[in-house]
């Protein structure tokens, strides 16, 4: 994805329009949630896991938002993803029910900007 650099308004709007996606898609992405919870789903954890599920509309949106997920440089890239997941914005995409914030029955979390 192109690098952009978004004025105030645009990313205001870019943010209003994730939200919006995220309220749009709320059972697509608990439907993940669940899929990863099941009792069939791949538990080997000796390569890695996933972490997120980020439906591809969403996924660009971020890239405008948040440009160094889309870095060239390996290690930015890198940092710029352990960031996110430290981030707010993260949370709608989780597919870790303890990462979500408990387990509790899922409700739909938006973030506020």
């Amino acid at each position: 994805m192109p690098r952009i650099d978004l004025k105030k308004g645009e990313r205001k709007y870019a943010l209003h329009a994730l939200k919006e996606m995220q309220k749009r898609d709320y059972k697509e992405i608990q439907f993940n949630l669940d899929m990863a919870k099941a009792e069939n789903s791949v538990r080997d954890m000796s390569f890695g896991r996933m972490m997120l599920s980020i439906p591809e509309d969403h996924r660009r949106i971020l890239g405008l938002l948040l440009p160094d997920l889309d870095s060239k440089d390996a290690q930015e890239r890198t940092n710029a993803w352990k960031r996110f997941m430290k981030n707010p914005l993260s949370k709608p995409y989780r597919l870790n029910a303890k990462e979500k914030g408990g387990n509790a029955k899922a409700q739909p979390i938006y973030f506020n900007t």
